[in-house]
């Protein structure tokens, strides 16, 4: 009469395996889920400007908060809206150097996992900033962006070089 039961080579074997096809799988859905999330960033930055557009075609200048836009924002905080999500937005306006955007900024204790989503008020661009083109962060930006190339922030100073934009 011959044994039908496996042995416990073939049950380490079929384990390693599942653990390795598991390790792959979370990974992925790590990168899913953070592109899900600059996704709705970069939806949510989208309305934004079109609202900040809208009230620079009334007034002739770009709002200084989020009350003197016509939105609804139930999560706004005096001039910051944070989401659940831990994205927190902001206006910024640089006069001396000309640049009036909208941003949204994904914070992380890892700064190499840490970006943000920008939109140029004066250029019609939108950005995905991050520190370094080798990070997660920057790797999220490229995967993103039309091009993998990419620029110096025109917000920030060019003499730290640290700051990578990509043009989505």
């Amino acid at each position: 009469m011959k044994n039908k039961a496996f042995t416990l080579i073939e049950l380490l074997v079929v384990i390693l395996i599942i653990g390795i096809l598991a390790a792959i799988a979370l990974s992925q859905y790590q990168k899913a889920v953070e592109k899900a999330k600059a996704a709705k960033t970069i939806s949510n930055i989208r309305a934004l400007a079109q609202a900040e557009k809208i009230y620079f075609m009334t007034n002739g200048k770009y709002a200084t908060s989020f009350n003197d836009l016509d939105l609804t924002i139930p999560e706004l905080r005096g001039n910051y809206i944070t989401t659940s999500d831990n994205v927190i937005y902001s206006l910024r306006t640089f006069k001396e150097r000309n640049y009036n955007y909208i941003y949204g900024q994904h914070s992380n204790s890892d700064r190499t996992k840490t970006y943000a989503i920008a939109y140029d008020l004066d250029t019609d661009t939108l950005y995905c900033r991050a520190g370094y083109e080798g990070w997660p962060a920057g790797k999220l930006c490229a995967s993103l962006a039309a091009s993998n190339n990419y620029i110096t922030c025109p917000w920030y100073s060019t003499t730290t070089g640290m700051e990578k934009c990509w043009a989505l």
